[in-house]
């Protein structure tokens, strides 16, 4: 499971998604505390960080 550290929440990434040449993905992510879906940029204050059990 990969799970998305940002300043907006943390949360278990659901999807990346490529914006095009020269532009940085969006890492769409569900909430862990809420559920809400959120999005982030790759390039932006963000941390991916993997969990294995």
């Amino acid at each position: 499971m990969e799970l998305v550290l940002s300043p907006a929440g943390v949360g278990r990434l659901t999807r990346i998604e490529p914006n095009g040449i020269g532009q940085a993905a969006t890492y769409r992510y569900s909430e862990l505390a809420t559920g809400k879906e959120r999005t982030v940029a790759a390039d932006g204050p963000v941390t991916l960080q993997t969990v294995a059990a």
